[in-house]
């Protein structure tokens, strides 16, 4: 509960608190005109970024999958769809994951890509997939491991993002059974 009222007090009451306080700043050096302007200008800007804090994941969109994506060198040829997408956050860390039905052509393309890179591992067992470094893991280079399970093929990428903030860690697995693909990202 204590940490509730301090999210709340961080994320509500602080900022419409230093809107108020800047308002009446305003007013007081004799510009009533300016200060409405300010109000209306912070007011939209808190509201628009609680609106996509709130609906961030009902306001993902194919765009925006097809980037994460294109960051882990895979490329949709054909159309698609976003069967599922969720995200959870929680203080120093978040998860995001959304499946995608791909077509059978676009599934065959990204399962060559994994096959045929250079570090790729057949048939590893989903037990032993942990390839998260633990050493070094804040200043770790980009690093991606392809390999295959019994049920998926992946690609896995890791990369730091120096001392000060959390590395990050992405998973892209294609079903073998279905055209779906699933997408995983980490950051903790």
């Amino acid at each position: 509960m204590l940490l509730f009222i301090l999210l709340f007090l961080f994320f509500v009451i602080i900022p419409v608190g230093i809107g108020i306080v800047i308002y009446k700043l305003i007013v007081r050096s004799g510009s009533k005109r300016n200060a409405t302007i300010f109000a209306v200008i912070y007011g939209l800007i808190l509201t628009v970024t609680a609106v996509s804090i709130i609906f961030e994941d009902e306001l993902f969109t194919k765009g925006d999958a097809l980037e994460l994506l294109r960051e882990q060198r895979i490329e949709l040829a054909d159309g698609f769809s976003i069967v599922e997408n969720q995200s959870m956050s929680g203080i120093g860390d978040y998860y995001h994951t959304f499946t995608l039905q791909i077509s059978e052509k676009d599934k065959f393309k990204i399962i060559e890509g994994i096959k045929q890179a250079h570090n790729f591992i057949p048939f590893v067992d989903s037990a032993a997939t942990d390839f998260y470094p633990t050493e070094d893991r804040y200043e770790e280079k980009r690093t991606e491991y392809n390999y295959e399970t019994e049920y998926q093929y992946i690609r896995e990428y890791f990369q730091g993002n120096g001392q000060s903030y959390a590395p990050t860690h992405r998973k892209i697995k294609v079903q073998k059974k279905t055209n779906e693909i699933v997408f995983e990202e980490m950051v903790e």
